[in-house]
């Protein structure tokens, strides 16, 4: 099964589309976090409710604060913004720990069972410089372990 967020300019799933670059969805949330992280929770879940009734037939006001709030707010950042590319950066920016589930690390899957966790300082939050870059420049110094 694929995801078809966005249909294209013909009835199939896989034409072409422009894609929505940002959504008003999208900004409630960062307003939402950034009233969080500056310990505004009022205004934060305000945001988040706002969205939350647009979304949800029958929704009923939460109130939360603190790290339950911030919480939330990545929760919903994470379903409303599904297939977009923006976990990645999310979960880089706010410096979170990626934690496999058993599942899907380990046996019967290309991943060693070592493999499970992914610490906020592993290479593979960077990308490579490409050659054809740091040949061109070589003031550019490749990021670590690449």
């Amino acid at each position: 099964m694929a995801l078809t967020k966005y249909k294209g300019k013909t009835t199939t799933s896989n034409a072409n589309s422009n894609f929505v670059a940002m959504k008003t969805g999208e900004l409630y949330l960062i307003r939402a976090e950034a009233y969080a992280r500056s310990s505004q929770d009022g205004p934060a879940m305000t945001d988040l409710n706002t969205l939350r009734m647009r979304r949800i037939t029958g929704y009923v006001d939460e109130a939360l604060t603190g790290t339950a709030l911030l919480t939330a707010i990545a929760n919903k950042r994470r379903r409303e913004l599904v297939g977009e590319g923006q976990r990645f950066f999310d979960l880089k920016r706010t410096t979170r720990l990626i934690v496999r589930s058993p599942l899907t690390c380990g046996i019967n899957t290309i991943s060693p069972a070592s493999n499970c966790t992914l610490p906020t300082n592993a290479r593979e939050w960077t990308f490579p410089y490409p050659d054809d870059v740091t040949n061109a420049n070589p003031n550019i110094i490749q990021n670590p372990g690449w």
